[in-house]
Formats: C-alpha cells, sequence, structure tokens
C-alpha cells in the first residue's frame, strides 16, 4: 500500500505505521468494514480458526484492556448493566442461576411450582413479598435445596448452616 506524500515506511519505524494505520482506517472505516465483513462471510472456514488463534493469542492483552476500560468507565458501564438487566430479566436469572447455583430457569420454575410459590420454610407465598424467592442451597456441596424467602435465607446465613446452632436456638425459644 503505498503511502501518497509521505515518506517512505521503513521496518524499524513502528511507532509511524501504527499511527499511519490508524488515520487510514478512521479516513475508510466504512469501505474498510465492508472488505472485512466480505472476506469473513467468503471464508467461514478460516474466520473460525483465526478468531480462536487471536483471541488465545491476544488473551491477557484483552482482559488487562477490559479492566482498564472497565475502571475508567466505571459510571457508564454500571448504568449499561442495569438497562441490560431490566430489558433482558429472564436472561440474566438464567446466567446468575447457571453461574452461582448450576441449575436452569426452568429448573427453578419447576422447584417453585413444586413449592406452590411459597418459601419452603414459613410458607409466605411469594406475592406477599418484594422480591423472588432466593435459592437456598449448600456452601459446601452446591447442592441446591429448594426455595427461601429473604428472612429465613438470611436466618440460615447467620446460623452459617449449621444444624447444631439451629437446635441450641430452638432449645433456648422453647
Amino acid at each position: 500500500m503505498p503511502l501518497k506524500g509521505k515518506k517512505k515506511l521503513r521496518v524499524y519505524d513502528k511507532e509511524y505505521y501504527i499511527k499511519y494505520n490508524r488515520e487510514y482506517y478512521r479516513k475508510n472505516k466504512k469501505r474498510v468494514d465492508a472488505k472485512s465483513k466480505e472476506w469473513f462471510k467468503n471464508n467461514p472456514e478460516k474466520m473460525s480458526g483465526y478468531t480462536a488463534k487471536s483471541y488465545r493469542k491476544h488473551r491477557k492483552k484483552r482482559l488487562a484492556y477490559g479492566r482498564i476500560y472497565r475502571k475508567k468507565n466505571r459510571d457508564k458501564m454500571l448504568v449499561y448493566g442495569t438497562e441490560y438487566n431490566k430489558a433482558n430479566p429472564d436472561r440474566h436469572r438464567r446466567t446468575q442461576y447457571k453461574q452461582r447455583y448450576g441449575i436452569t430457569l426452568e429448573d427453578y420454575n419447576r422447584m417453585f411450582k413444586r413449592q406452590k410459590g411459597k418459601c419452603a420454610i414459613c410458607c409466605i407465598p411469594e406475592s406477599m413479598i418484594k422480591k423472588r424467592l432466593s435459592v437456598d442451597h449448600n456452601h459446601k456441596t452446591k447442592k441446591v435445596r429448594g426455595l427461601l424467602c429473604d428472612r429465613c435465607n438470611n436466618g440460615l446465613g447467620r446460623f452459617k448452616d449449621d444444624a447444631k446452632l439451629l437446635r441450641k436456638a430452638i432449645r433456648y425459644l422453647v
């Protein structure tokens, strides 16, 4: 690619090369993007290998850039995340359930039906509380036990899911 009206590019003049490429892309963005899209469309077999290699090769760099970007644009990211979660509530819940508890949204809905929409301990219906029923799980085994209201879930958490402590609390109350 000849440089019109510019000095000849030397191999060791890396900064000039980078600056030139950025400037060229800025001026010809639509044409370059269209050409890239066309290439990817015509070469799907190369695309997956190319992107996977590139992804692995530059992983650390991308992660570092992402951290820096999120740190600089914290407020913007919070607003975006909030708006996204409001616009896609099921998708957000589905992801959270899968990551935190290893269950699907369908599993949650089945448990909800089995418990008739009520807390497994105090039997208060979800319609009477402000939040959804929480997924209760064993922190050691990660096994899901059921759905609880916030008060019951926090109560178990305060007792560190320890049956002996709960028995002591019951003896104390009685």
